[in-house]
């Protein structure tokens, strides 16, 4: 419905702009949904970004004594060039000292990349420590709030517990108080009696 151009077909009845509608969306939906399929088929899994970083280091390492070694090599041709040959002309010599120049350059740049590519995964795996800390501290959160909503159902358990202690303590101070009474009473009718049988 959205590719015909500038509605020269649409459809007439409700039925099928409705279809039409419902085509849309549904196009729409599966088009996103192959693009995340597509982006996550993509990515790495984190044992494979080590992986990688590791082969890309390697390689990298790999290429710096590569032009370590063609700069030491340009140094010593040029050495041993100057010391065969006393009388060279200046355009000699800065034929052969062109040599040491790239030679100096390509290594200089090689070392920058390295450097460039060493921050880049410092800063790539502090963010994927920082991650993994923040996921293990979320889990902690998790099993704390567990924990404390256990001990809060504990806390209302105990609590009530005690208010049925408490209630059960007074029921028996109350009782006591009764019986107490009783024996006063019962007491000062024996001492009435004995009072009484004296006189």
């Amino acid at each position: 419905m959205t590719t015909v151009g500038y509605g020269d077909f649409y459809p007439m009845t409700y039925l099928g702009r409705s279809i039409g509608v419902t085509a849309c969306y549904l196009g729409t939906f599966l088009i996103s949904l192959a693009i995340v399929s597509l982006t996550i088929s993509l990515e790495f899994e984190p044992t494979q970004a080590r992986a990688y970083k590791n082969a890309i280091r390697y390689h990298q390492k790999s290429l710096n004594r590569k032009y370590a070694a063609t700069l030491i090599q340009a140094c010593y041709k040029y050495r041993f060039y100057m010391s065969k040959n006393h009388d060279v002309s200046l355009r000699t010599k800065a034929e052969k000292t062109y040599f040491i120049k790239k030679a100096i350059k390509n290594f200089k740049d090689q070392r920058l990349r390295i450097r460039e590519m060493e921050f880049t995964l410092r800063t790539d795996e502090m963010y994927q420590q920082i991650n993994d800390k923040i996921n293990s501290d979320f889990d902690k959160l998790v099993i704390d709030s567990k924990v404390i909503t256990n001990c809060e159902e504990l806390f209302r358990l105990v609590e009530k517990k005690q208010n049925n202690i408490s209630a059960m303590v007074n029921e028996i101070m109350e009782i006591g108080e009764e019986a107490r009474l009783k024996i006063d009473d019962f007491k000062d009718e024996q001492f009435i009696d004995q009072y009484l049988s004296v006189y």
